[in-house]
């Protein structure tokens, strides 16, 4: 009987590879995929994770299409893809200037019901500015592990959780939605 290994099991120096980046990106999916759908603006959810070392969108998996609630269930057009969501990247690699350990961010809706729950839990927010299109990022933000787009004109208000774990943002995307269902 032959086992095949995992990439996990080959080398310890794939960890930051883009196997086990997608990997990550597929299983914060899975873990939050029944909390997502009662945390999704009208543009969809998306979650991007960066590679150790980037310095481009093309370092950054996501999924495109973003995610779409179907049933009870966040459900991904298509498999993770490098390059998979230019707006998530974007602020990800603005978030990487200020401090490289950054790999994770997800968007969420915003609105009266999330900010109050975001007060019950007492969670740190940023709220970010706009100049034309662009969202200024600060270094106000290091001080918080969300941010908040008040959006404009053609922009849906949003929020974003980031940190340099994976799980540190499903622990809060989690409490999040697990307030909001006490609430309902």
């Amino acid at each position: 009987f032959f086992k095949q290994k995992t990439a996990y099991e080959l080398s310890a120096c794939l960890v930051g590879s883009e196997m086990c980046i997608r990997d990550r990106l597929t299983a914060v999916r899975r873990r939050l995929e029944s909390a997502l759908p009662l945390l999704s603006p009208q543009v969809r959810v998306n979650i991007a994770i960066a590679s150790n070392d980037a310095m481009s969108k093309s370092d950054i998996a996501a999924f495109p299409g973003r995610l779409t609630p179907i049933g009870n269930k966040a459900r991904p057009i298509s498999s993770p893809k490098f390059g998979g969501s230019s707006h998530l990247s974007d602020l990800l690699l603005e978030l990487r200037k200020l401090d490289s350990k950054i790999s994770t961010i997800i968007n969420l809706r915003w609105d009266p019901i999330v900010s109050e729950v975001l007060g019950k839990l007492d969670l740190k927010i940023v709220k970010l500015k706009r100049n034309d299109e662009d969202l200024v990022i600060s270094k106000d933000v290091l001080k918080s592990n969300a941010m908040i787009d008040e959006g404009g004109y053609g922009f849906e208000p949003s929020l974003y959780i980031f940190s340099s774990e994976s799980d540190i943002v499903c622990q809060i995307v989690e409490n999040i939605a697990s307030s909001m269902r006490v609430m309902a």
